[in-house]
């Protein structure tokens, strides 16, 4: 119990010793965090009293905007900018861009103070000298017209521009070109034009042209500003055909065109006393008269006229071109004439084998004699001239012509007995001989030769043809 007793001591006084040297230890820590504490306010102090030195604010904004910004050349951003943790004092700020030229400025800032910079940056500009030919042509970049050639522009900046020429009449025109602020550029161009240029000569010269029904002067002759495309060419000149020829041409291009005009052709009229004559033109045959020739190129030309029973005629002609020109051949005869009769009428006259006519009887005519038949044409000299009726001895007889005169002839023909009809009384009686006529009364016929016979119509049982073209 002793032995408990003093151990329940022993461990209290245990107790009490810690105890006392954790106080201790609760105290130096206490003041170890104070001298801490003490030390870190004193820092804060000091750092307080230095946040507390005055400061500036300046605001930089530039045209164009997005310059980079430097301010003591340390890089502080690009406009717009705002810089606030500015010390007092002066500071120079610089501004750079592309295609700008830097700009430097110093900027002076009091204690506490606010200050802008508002900066127009000046523009790097290269030198550009721009020529044409023709002269005149307005020079674009850009859509912006810079002005007309020939020309000196310092607007532009550095880089690569496209230029566009433009010139009334002209085709449009670009061209790029790369600048500096260091070398000066220049650009030439030649202006194609935006129509056809067409030169025309003749032959002859002096002919008239029009270009799509519009006049446009005499040959020979240049004739511009025609319309890219087909264009109608005429050409026309008095005493000449005209011509009309397509032409087609492309913008900016020039042609020569020559042409050779043919003469109009002279119109001839060929007419003869009498008519129907022969025409020989240069010894070839071309038709009858009356003839009009309408297609005789101009020259000198032997014409002549013949016609039968007539002196030929011939004459030399000079015809021009277009002309019109009627000659009149008057021919002289070299024929004679024969004026012939006959009995009976309805003779057929052949001279060398070709029918010349057929003698007619004349009206009321009772002793069968036909009316006269002028046989005309007939050269100088002796001709053979047959006769022909059917039923008739045929004659031939000569007749001697002289020319200019008239021959008068009558010819008397022989009838032939030949019996082509036939006629049979009631009675029994045979006729048969030349039919004449049939009449109110009957049959007329020449049942011998030179005799007539006249059969009553009562007394015929029976009368018919024995040929074929004698009626029934």
């Amino acid at each position: 119990m002793r032995l408990k007793n003093q151990t329940s001591a022993a461990e209290s006084a245990l107790t009490r010793r810690l105890t006392l040297n954790e106080r201790v230890y609760r105290t130096s820590l206490g003041l170890a965090v104070l001298c801490v504490m003490t030390t870190l306010l004193a820092c804060a102090g000091k750092r307080a009293e230095s946040v507390a030195t005055p400061a500036a604010e300046l605001q930089i904004v530039s045209v164009p905007a997005g310059a980079r910004v430097l301010i003591n050349r340390v890089e502080r951003g690009t406009t717009p900018l705002t810089v606030s943790n500015l010390p007092p004092g002066e500071h120079l700020v610089t501004l750079i861009t592309r295609g700008y030229r830097d700009h430097y400025e110093t900027a002076v800032l009091g204690v506490n103070a606010r200050r802008m910079l508002d900066v127009t940056l000046e523009p790097l500009s290269a030198m550009l000298i721009a020529q044409s030919t023709p002269r005149g042509a307005t020079v674009s970049a850009g859509g912006v017209d810079l002005g007309v050639t020939p020309i000196l522009i310092n607007s532009l900046l550095p880089g690569t521009h496209r230029l566009r020429f433009n010139l009334p009449g002209f085709q449009p025109t670009e061209r790029e070109v790369i600048l500096s602020e260091r070398t000066p550029v220049k650009v030439a161009v030649d202006l194609r034009s935006d129509s056809a240029t067409l030169t025309l000569v003749t032959d002859p010269p002096g002919a008239t042209v029009t270009v799509n029904g519009i006049p446009r002067g005499t040959t020979p002759c240049v004739v511009e500003r025609i319309p890219e495309g087909e264009a109608i060419i005429d050409v026309r000149s008095d005493g000449f055909i005209g011509v009309s020829q397509p032409v087609k041409l492309a913008a900016g291009e020039a042609q020569t065109l020559n042409l050779t005009l043919s003469p109009k052709p002279a119109r001839l009229v060929v007419t003869s006393r009498p008519s129907g004559a022969r025409v020989y033109i240069n010894n070839e045959r071309r038709g009858d008269t009356p003839l009009t020739l309408a297609d005789l190129q101009p020259g000198t030309y032997r014409v002549r006229v013949e016609k039968d029973g007539y002196d030929p005629l011939a004459r030399t002609l000079d015809l021009v071109r277009a002309g019109d020109s009627i000659e009149e051949f008057g021919l002289a005869s070299n024929t004679g004439l024969i004026q012939l009769t006959t009995t009976p009428a309805d003779v057929e006259i052949f001279v060398a084998g070709k029918t010349v006519g057929k003698t007619v009887a004349g009206k009321d005519e009772t002793t069968n004699l036909s009316n006269p038949l002028l046989i005309g044409g007939l050269a100088v000299g002796t001709h053979a001239l047959k006769l022909v009726r059917k039923g008739w001895a045929e004659k031939t007889i000569e007749v001697t012509v002289q020319r200019g005169e008239t021959v008068t002839r009558h010819v008397a023909l022989d009838r032939l007995f030949i019996p082509d009809y036939e006629v049979i009384t009631v009675s029994g009686t045979v006729y048969r001989g030349v039919f004449y006529a049939i009449t109110d009364l009957g049959v007329r016929m020449e049942t011998a030769p030179g005799v007539i016979t006249d059969i009553a119509a009562k007394d015929i049982q029976k009368r018919g043809s024995l040929r074929d073209d004698v009626p029934k």
